[in-house]
């Protein structure tokens, strides 16, 4: 697996896989970073999401998927709440 730290000390690396230089990949990079959260917000914040988010006073946010999006009469997953009996939903 390669890191951002071991990145930066081989950038004949990024060049190998990614066929920019480095200077280049990594001022995409920076790029990317500063448009992301924008990104994010705005995906997640569809209105034809097939998840809803959904939070609590503590901040405490969970995702969760609308009844239509499960499929009818398939197995919950196992180790999911719903597999052991214990999730609050059928």
């Amino acid at each position: 697996m390669f890191t951002e730290k071991s990145l930066r000390q081989h950038p004949a690396v990024i060049k190998a896989f990614m066929g920019l230089p480095a200077a280049a990949f990594w001022e995409l990079i920076e790029r990317i970073k500063e448009q992301l959260p924008a990104y994010e917000a705005q995906r997640l914040a569809r209105a034809d999401r097939g998840q809803t988010l959904r939070s609590d006073a503590s901040g405490c946010v969970a995702r969760t998927a609308p009844p239509a999006a499960r499929a009818p009469g398939r197995p919950p997953l196992p180790g999911s709440l719903a597999a052991t009996g214990r999730g609050s939903r059928p």
